[in-house]
């Protein structure tokens, strides 16, 4: 608190100094105005007098032209001029703007020296003649001194101004000064702040320096980047739970993909088994027959017995056979309705985890395909030759692409990369459960993806690339429901 106090001591408020400044704006402007007006007064009643001692010499020049042209006479006889300069002398007395205090009077008896009957003797015009320059040296000698004052009021008057001007620059450079530490200098601090906010840094300002009238807005920005850096906590704790429940759902999925492959796989091993058990049933059927005739036309009771325990055998093994011939027979999966682009895409976001990031995977499908498929042996079948694509590139680089043209009522849906290729031999033959020239395959996904073509009366195509890559395109029917 008492550092705070010494600081305001020495660091006014900002607004402060601005009423400071008003205030001696404003006095200074009423100075200066009211200088500037009473010598504006000075000047204009100078002007007036001027005019006025101007009539009064006016009036002693026509008494001398007078006094000239009578010099040979020992009286003036003109009561026309003598009547008009005496109008003119009443005019002036009413004005009442002569200085001198003698004047007034001095006025009334040059009247009374022209009122006197029609005839002025000579040493009255003389007087009179007197008279109008006493009053003329009087009232300017009064006007001079005026005048001196006037001129030390506005010299005066100058100075105050310089002395304001001086003030106002000097406070103007202050509250420059003092607005520019602490005002505009935490307002720059502030901008690189939210420049750090961005940046997503929550570092609290510092009110130490910041004006008062500032102070509440620096606290409410140190209130919001702490309730912001919570936000950010909490956002980064539910993004850490998010992320942890996506890979709980996402190593979820992949394990039922891959139990689905290996149903899928099993599915293929079971028709391999089934054609097996059905080669199998019919020669053993015969051998049956042949030791069932062989027991009639014996009479060693040994051998009967012998041909007895074979018999016995060879009819276990044919209820092995029956057995799994029935299990073989199923129900196929009955066509539905199959956006294609929104298949494919989920099929590359669920694969993209299995897949080595030197490798792309893209879909390059309109999005108005649509038909009546499979959609889970579909499904199988591309995710089957999409694995067998980066099986073949191993860890990279190099991109996978899934396409689809629509040409009427056939369907093709194209898996390519840049891999090496297909082997010859594999395009010589084509794909054949457990026949494979890689490493722990099993030859079974390409024989899957076969066997669904030819369930719903399509192709595989399997074809190479020029300069590297292969293609295995799926020719399908597409029917519209």
């Amino acid at each position: 608190m008492a550092g705070a106090v010494w600081r305001r001591g020495f660091h006014p408020p900002v607004h402060a100094l601005l009423a400071t400044l008003t205030i001696v704006c404003i006095g200074g402007s009423g100075a200066l105005g009211w200088l500037a007006w009473q010598h504006l007064h000075a000047l204009e009643q100078v002007g007036r007098q001027l005019a006025v001692t101007t009539r009064i010499q006016a009036v002693g020049i026509q008494l001398q032209r007078t006094l000239v042209e009578h010099l040979s006479d020992t009286s003036v006889s003109d009561p026309a001029l003598m009547a008009a300069l005496r109008r003119e002398l009443e005019e002036i007395h009413a004005l009442g703007l002569h200085l001198h205090p003698e004047t007034g009077p001095r006025l009334a008896h040059l009247r009374g020296l022209l009122d006197e009957g029609t005839a002025l003797a000579k040493p009255d015009l003389a007087g009179a003649l007197s008279l109008v320059e006493q009053i003329v040296v009087d009232e300017s000698r009064r006007q001079m001194e005026m005048l001196d004052r006037t001129h030390t009021e506005a010299r005066l008057e100058l100075e105050m101004a310089t002395a304001i001007l001086i003030v106002l620059l000097l406070a103007g450079g202050l509250g420059a000064g003092l607005v520019s530490r602490r005002i505009l200098r935490p307002l720059v601090g502030l901008r690189e702040m939210f420049d750090r906010l961005g940046r997503r840094d929550y570092s609290p300002l510092a009110l130490a320096g910041v004006d008062a009238s500032l102070e509440p807005l620096f606290e409410n920005y140190n209130r919001l980047v702490a309730r912001l850096e919570e936000l950010e906590a909490d956002h980064r704790l539910r993004a850490q739970s998010l992320e942890g429940e996506v890979a709980l759902a996402t190593q979820t999925l992949l394990e039922q993909q891959h139990t689905l492959a290996r149903s899928e796989r099993l599915a293929a091993v079971g028709e391999v088994a089934a054609r097996l058990a059905h080669e199998l049933r019919n020669p053993l059927a015969a051998v049956q027959m042949t030791l069932a005739n062989l027991r009639d036309e014996l009479a060693d009771e040994a051998l009967e017995q012998r041909l007895e325990l074979a018999m016995g055998e060879l009819d276990r093994l044919t209820g092995l056979l029956n057995l799994r011939l029935s299990e073989a027979r199923h129900s196929p999966e009955p066509p539905r309705p199959i956006h294609l682009r929104s298949l494919v895409d989920d099929l590359l976001a669920l694969v993209r985890y299995q897949v080595p990031e030197k490798i792309a995977l893209c879909a390059r499908i309109e999005d108005d395909v649509d038909c009546w498929l499979p959609r889970d042996r579909l499904r199988q079948s591309l995710l089957n030759l999409v694995l067998n694509a980066v099986q073949a590139m191993g860890d990279g680089p190099g991109s996978i692409e899934i396409s689809a043209q629509l040409d009427g009522d056939r369907l093709s849906i194209d898996v390519s990369d840049d891999g090496p290729g297909f082997p010859s031999e594999l395009l010589a033959s084509g794909p054949h459960p457990f026949v494979t020239r890689r490493e722990g395959g099993t030859g079974l996904g390409l024989a899957v993806v076969r066997r669904f073509a030819l369930d719903v009366g399509g192709e595989l195509v399997l074809e190479n690339l020029e300069p590297s890559g292969a293609r295995a395109r799926l020719v399908l029917p597409c029917s519209r429901g």
